[in-house]
């Protein structure tokens, strides 16, 4: 039943799921070509740049419904351009968006959304004073001027039941926690007959357990014939839950590929532009003199008795201080360090003590 109020939901889309075309060959994305339909949401050579900054410099990408197709990149990649792009937000400089084949212009978020096209992004657009009912057809203009609560409630829950997320549509939003609010962005984008649903950084704020969950729920929509846009920098759950990868760097696509076809580090590369042992690359060295000794610290309720030592980074290296000569003799055992009591950050800074905060 649960799979059914999905697939229904789809199927009103007035048939447009059916005017796909069958193509065969390589793509215009880039990617290996086989015979499928004509992508739902289809990007071709756009640009867009804001002042001396090109933004997106001639991309092209393709989602197909039944899908989940990941878009990587580091911040500044143009991902966000790209998924303004995509829902009316931004107009293209250049460059074409096409819906199942056909060329549209999508002048407004409410043109994307007639069209199917729908976006979560990290913090879900949740009214906090409204049921969660209110919340999933806040976007429905064809309600007419009386509501009939109770049949609303009723299609609230069986969305939410759909995505095996059990909530009551009576109660307000406020108060609850990421997970829930995901889903019911997620209950009102079907609830608007969603074809192309872009999540952008979905599990930035979840646990693992809320992480599998919303998994669920997206394998659920694909099963359904929704394409759906992932964009994440969390490479291992790209590589669980995509079926395509497409890495931007620098407002181009570098490339479309499917997981098990590119390994991780590969990834990294494509995104970086050079390999990831380039980034660290490690030098043998001899560690130096001791530098703090701590023993038997202890706070009652917090810690006890995790003794540690500092050395310095490099051999040739030395404290210089007067204090130094105590470390030398100390790491070959000639004499112990005088104690240091630490009762305060000025204590701390007599001794030359840092702390740096991140």
């Amino acid at each position: 039943m649960c799979d059914c109020v999905i697939s229904n939901t789809f199927n009103r889309v007035s048939g447009r799921e059916h005017r796909g075309v069958q193509v065969a060959g390589q793509r215009d994305d880039g990617s290996e070509g086989r015979d499928q339909v004509a992508p739902v949401l289809a990007m071709r050579g756009i640009s867009k740049t804001f002042g001396a900054t090109r933004a997106l410099d001639d991309v092209s990408l393709d989602l197909l419904a039944g899908e989940v197709h990941a878009l990587v990149g580091e911040n500044g990649a143009g991902k966000s351009t790209l998924i303004k792009v995509m829902t009316g937000v931004y107009g293209p400089d250049r460059g074409e968006v096409l819906v199942d084949g056909e060329r549209v212009r999508l002048r407004s978020a409410a043109d994307a959304q007639a069209r199917g096209i729908a976006a979560i992004f990290q913090e879900p657009l949740i009214f906090p004073d409204l049921s969660v009912a209110e919340n999933i057809f806040i976007g429905h203009r064809d309600l007419g001027r009386v509501m009939h609560w109770r049949r609303m409630c009723d299609q609230a829950s069986d969305i939410l039941s759909s995505l095996d997320v059990h909530i009551d549509p009576r109660m307000p939003a406020s108060g609850l926690p990421v997970a829930a609010q995901q889903a019911i962005e997620i209950a009102k984008a079907i609830s608007l007959d969603v074809r192309v649903l872009i999540m952008d950084e979905p599990t930035a704020a979840l646990s693992a357990h809320e992480v599998d969950r919303l998994f669920r729920q997206v394998r659920r929509l694909r099963d359904a014939g929704v394409g759906v846009l992932l964009i994440s920098h969390r490479l291992d759950e790209v590589f669980t839950l995509a079926d395509r990868i497409t890495v931007f760097r620098d407002g181009r696509r570098v490339g479309t590929r499917p997981p098990q076809d590119v390994t991780r580090a590969e990834g990294i590369a494509d995104m970086v532009g050079r390999e990831g042992s380039d980034f660290y690359p490690r030098h043998d060295h001899v560690p130096g003199d001791g530098v703090l000794q701590v023993r038997d610290p202890g706070r009652t309720g917090a810690l006890s008795d995790i003794p540690f030592d500092v050395r310095g980074g490099r051999g040739e290296e030395r404290v210089p201080s007067e204090k130094s000569s105590w470390y030398s003799k100390t790491s070959i055992g000639e004499t112990s360090p005088p104690p240091i009591v630490s009762r305060s950050s000025r204590d701390r800074c007599d001794h030359s003590f840092s702390r740096l905060l991140f």
